[in-house]
């Protein structure tokens, strides 16, 4: 009886390590299968991403550009009525036997006279001339990105020394401080 269990157990066990090596190949294909699965989703998710980042970056560039031809074409058109402003109130300073100084500031503050680059003691040395020949007019052209402090610095030197004072600018500020 002993050599017959010995005999029938012998091919179950077999079967047992035949059918758990089964069980095993098959779950390992299940894992590689989910896992191959869950990686193309994945992957294609990113390519989606990737295609949608792409765009956005194409249009952020498209409307930066648009944006810095507005803001050109606005620069060039606060430029020609500041031009026109002044030679208004040139041919009316002409004409009235006022002398006039003529001082454009850019975005960033700096100043020129008659297209030239000048800084601020010779702004002052201008303003201490025009203060001894009256009547005598500052005239004080900007767009409305120029930093106001500049302009205000000007303003209160020219009324400290009772120049009359001009402002042609989009700026509302500078508008309000004049």
């Amino acid at each position: 009886m002993n050599k017959y269990h010995e005999q029938s157990s012998a091919p179950t066990a077999a079967m047992v390590i035949v059918v758990v090596l089964v069980l095993a190949v098959v779950l390992l294909a299940g894992c590689a299968f989910l896992g191959l699965m869950f990686y193309r989703n994945t992957t294609h998710k990113a390519m989606v991403a990737r295609e949608h980042a792409l765009k956005a970056e194409a249009q952020a560039r498209k409307a930066a550009e648009m944006a810095r031809e507005r803001a050109e074409q606005a620069a060039r058109v606060a430029e020609q009525q500041a031009r026109i402003v002044a030679e208004e109130v040139s041919d009316t300073a002409t004409n009235s036997g006022v002398t006039e100084l003529q001082v454009t500031f850019d975005a960033e503050g700096h100043m020129s006279v008659a297209g030239e680059a000048i800084d601020w003691e010779q702004v002052k040395d201008k303003l201490g001339q025009l203060a001894g020949q009256p009547p005598s007019r500052v005239v004080i052209l900007a767009d409305g990105q120029t930093r106001m402090e500049p302009i205000l610095k000007l303003l209160k030197a020219a009324r400290e020394l009772e120049i009359e004072t001009s402002i042609s600018t989009s700026h509302p500020e500078a508008e309000e401080a004049e």
